[in-house]
């Protein structure tokens, strides 16, 4: 093939995959996220400000313990046969260490996240509800009484919304690919063999 229709060729192909990949991303649906903070807290008789000083590394535990168990594949299979089918987490908060976790407060992010709406709620729904039935029946199990039990306050649901992320980053960045894949197809498309020149013998 010539170097002109080689070019032709690829500058196609790569037109071709730049749109197709493109308009993928223009069609993609959206993902939608329901978040709310989790607080381990004392019970109300108990809640005065010495207590919960003394107490907080009692609930840091606690909620350490509890998202574990949450997290576990036990509490996910009841999830999922309860209806909870968008992947959801449970951590707790980390105060800006990357190196080591610095849990400083007993408080929790339960995160849910699904491209389908309905199933965002539902499953955080779900998951709300087998938290607190989780840290209720490990108290119960370990016979702590009813007015000394640690209580999981659920606040600052967000509801379901929508994430797209940035279409206009990600096209912006596919563009600039294509222009360097183009750029490198039509450079080594366009390079020509040069034939060496025959050495005559001379004979003697």
């Amino acid at each position: 093939m010539s170097a002109p229709w080689s070019r032709i060729t690829v500058l196609t192909l790569t037109v071709a995959i730049t749109a197709g990949v493109g308009l993928h991303i223009e069609r993609s649906r959206p993902n939608y996220v329901e978040s709310a903070t989790v607080l381990f807290t004392v019970p109300a008789a108990n809640s005065s400000t010495t207590v919960y000083t003394w107490q907080a590394g009692a609930l840091i535990s606690t909620g350490s313990v509890i998202s574990q168990i949450v997290m576990s594949p036990q509490i996910e299979h009841k999830v999922a046969r309860a209806g909870g089918t968008a992947a959801y987490s449970l951590t707790l908060v980390n105060l800006y260490n990357q190196d080591y976790p610095d849990y400083g407060y007993p408080e929790a992010t339960l995160s849910v996240h699904s491209p389908d709406q309905v199933s965002t709620h539902r499953t955080y729904l779900i998951a709300k509800r087998m938290l607190i039935e989780t840290l209720a029946s490990r108290q119960r199990q370990a016979r702590v009484p009813r007015g000394h039990r640690i209580v999981a306050q659920v606040a600052n649901d967000s509801g379901p919304i929508p994430r797209t992320g940035s279409r206009k980053r990600a096209l912006g960045g596919l563009l600039l690919l294509g222009l360097v894949a183009a750029s490198t197809g039509w450079s080594l498309t366009g390079r020509r063999r040069i034939p060496g020149r025959r050495r005559e013998s001379v004979s003697t």
